[in-house]
């Protein structure tokens, strides 16, 4: 009996504290939450832009519009409700698209909806209809002339070997017309005429008739306003191959070679400082030593364009002294063979604890200060012998372009005017890039 009673007092205790939780708001599980529905939109369209009307979702107070193209998202866009009833406008262009809504509720109660269909729009480019005006046989909306034939153009390429054109110069042709050419400037010099060919055979051309069909190159001929004297008498009126050719005669006629091994005794003095005939200045760097041959300890005979990749060994160019430099020994050894180039991330050569040039694997960068040194040089060696007609500059520069800028950015100097009339009273002959400099735009520019 006792048991009895136990059992219905327990039984009653739970439904009191049943109606108490239940009175009291005691939540006996967590809150659930409801999804909003997906909404609906219509799409306008206006050549490349889109406006979007999203249909108002009960308990939704913001939207997102997606747009897709080639399969992929190309946009997520948040929408207001104001934006979703007034219309949400955007930018799209040319193409085929798709586009999806999907509504949103700051309320915990809520979630968002899921994305909505995709609905395709395409918007393309509409050409409303016009009377078509044919230019060169074709209209600007692309429709070509039924009745004519499309009209060839051609283009006007000059070569100006050191001048300067104006922009006004014609640089196309349409077949029939006539076209007058512009002569171009260049200092120093007289323009004579526009050639069809390189070596200016033929006739001089002025104008372009109307019977020419086909693409064009000019090239520009010169004739040096500058009066040469004296020992460049020979030079006048002349440039390209002809003064190549002209100012190897001037300086080879009379030269006095000299051995490899009177370098030694001969470079402390074509090199000595300009101020203290005692030291010498070393290529690349102008630290001073003393102006003797000490046996290779403080510098040695450089062949400016390296031994291996020329055409001599120690006889001819290899003893020339305007070629010959002396340089620091370790300087020597690091440079190699290496041909001259502009360098970018390279190994930093030093002499005497600072850098004198930079180097990689496949080029050699002296300082500014000595561009202009080096350049001369490979000048003179390309003009004195005819071995180097045969040679591709490439054995020994990067490019012929690269010396013509670094002949100009580093001129010559005191010490290479002083050098070359030193050099010529040892050989009895010198280097014309360095008594006119315009030589080397006359020949290679």
């Amino acid at each position: 009996m006792k048991l009895i009673n136990k059992i219905f007092k327990t039984i009653g205790l739970m439904f009191i504290l049943v109606v108490v939780a239940t009175l009291y708001g005691c939540e006996m599980e967590g809150v659930t939450t409801s999804q909003l529905t997906s909404p609906d939109f219509t799409v306008l369209v206006d050549d490349r832009n889109v406006t979007v009307f999203i249909e108002d979702t009960l308990n939704a107070d913001s939207y997102y519009l997606y747009v897709y193209q080639d399969n992929g998202l190309k946009g997520k866009y948040a929408v207001s409700e104001e934006e979703a009833l007034m219309g949400f406008e955007i930018y799209l262009g040319y193409g085929e698209f798709e586009l999806a809504a999907q509504a949103v509720s700051s309320s915990t109660m809520y979630t968002d909806s899921l994305v909505s269909d995709k609905k395709d729009i395409t918007l393309t480019k509409n050409t409303s209809s016009h009377t078509h005006v044919y230019i060169d046989g074709v209209c600007e909306c692309g429709q070509k002339d039924p009745n004519g034939t499309t009209v060839s153009k051609y283009t006007i390429s000059y070569v100006l070997n050191g001048g300067v054109l104006s922009n006004d110069a014609p640089t196309v042709y349409t077949v029939g017309e006539t076209v007058f050419l512009i002569d171009p400037t260049k200092d120093n010099n007289t323009f004579e005429g526009w050639y069809l060919n390189t070596d200016f055979s033929g006739e001089k051309i002025s104008v372009i008739s109307n019977k020419t069909t086909g693409n064009i190159t000019l090239y520009a001929k010169w004739t040096s306003t500058i009066s040469y004297t004296g020992y460049y008498e020979d030079a006048n009126n002349l440039d390209g191959k002809e003064l190549k050719l002209a100012l190897r005669v001037i300086i080879t006629t009379g030269f006095k070679g000299i051995s490899y091994g009177d370098l030694r005794y001969k470079l402390p003095i074509t090199d000595a400082s300009l101020t203290d005939s005692s030291k010498m200045l070393l290529l690349f760097s102008h630290h001073e030593v003393e102006a003797k041959w000490d046996g290779a300890i403080s510098w040695n005979r450089e062949h400016v364009w390296p031994k291996s990749k020329g055409w001599f060994n120690e006889d001819g160019a290899g003893c020339d002294i305007h070629h010959i430099r002396p340089e620091n020994v370790s300087v020597n050894s690091i440079h190699g063979n290496l041909p001259y180039g502009e360098v970018s991330n390279g190994t930093a050569v030093k002499c005497c604890g600072e850098v004198v040039a930079y180097k990689t694997s496949s080029y050699f960068e002296p300082l500014d200060d000595f561009k202009g040194d080096v350049a001369r040089i490979i000048f003179y060696l390309l003009v004195r012998y005819s071995q180097a007609d045969s040679y591709n500059i490439t054995n020994v520069a990067q490019s012929m372009n690269m010396l013509l800028e670094w002949h100009e950015s580093d001129p010559v100097d005191d010490f290479e005017v002083a050098r070359n009339e030193r050099c010529y009273s040892v050989q009895n002959n010198r280097n014309p890039f360095i008594d006119h400099p315009e030589f080397a735009d006359m020949i290679w520019g």
